[in-house]
């Protein structure tokens, strides 16, 4: 009876061994597709996290690069403006020049500037950084339009048909009137005086002359 039951037991056996390799090797498949899809998708993490710093890295730079170029072009135009505050410029820019510092004539005993002859409406600019105290009707004058420099010189722009800075700052070459035939004139012109330290009036045409604006 021991012996024939061998070969039932030894099948058994067999059997059991078999299920046992099997089930194994389907729990150490399963292991591995576990691991595979764990690595996969640890690679595409990894791979998404690359682009998003290679991106947020792109950024960073090209902000960075913007940033210095707004802040070189700021620096450029803060020396720009430094250097046009610092500078003289014609109070007109296209002109003919008519009746000059002393001289007389039949609409005043002596002439106490310089007139720059031009069309009505023509743009006139401040010659030097400084700040305007006055501006208004100033009777013969016609509207007029009182700049005074950080030296305390003043320049007088008269007979302006329209007074366009009336107080405050304003910097080399901004626009502060515009050319007209107001008060005691014989026609369109502006009429530029130079008062150092606000007192009697000087020759505009060589006090421009020192400040290198050939006129």
């Amino acid at each position: 009876a021991q012996s024939a039951a061998d070969p039932g037991e030894a099948l058994c056996s067999r059997l059991i061994a078999q299920v046992t390799r099997e089930r194994g090797a389907a729990e150490q498949a399963e292991r591995e597709a576990v691991e595979k899809a764990a690595a996969e998708q640890a690679a595409k993490e990894a791979a998404a996290r690359k682009v998003r710093e290679q991106a947020a890295a792109a950024k960073a730079e090209a902000e960075a690069k913007a940033r210095a170029a707004a802040e070189a072009a700021a620096k450029a135009e803060a020396e720009r403006l430094a250097k046009l505050a610092a500078s003289y410029v014609k109070p007109v820019a296209s002109y003919t020049l008519t009746n000059a510092f002393g001289e007389s004539g039949n609409m005043w005993a002596t002439h106490t500037g310089q007139d720059f002859t031009a069309p009505t409406g023509t743009p006139v600019h401040a010659v030097h950084t400084g700040t305007v105290t006055s501006a208004g009707w100033a009777g013969s004058y016609g509207y007029r339009v009182v700049l005074r420099l950080d030296d305390g010189t003043e320049l007088w722009y008269c007979h302006l048909s329209t007074m366009v800075a009336t107080s405050g700052r304003v910097t080399t070459g901004d626009t502060i009137g515009r050319v007209g035939a107001t008060g005691n004139v014989p026609g369109p012109h502006l009429h530029l005086e130079v008062r150092p330290g606000g007192g009697a009036p000087i020759d505009p045409v060589p006090w421009l002359h020192g400040h290198d604006v050939a006129v």
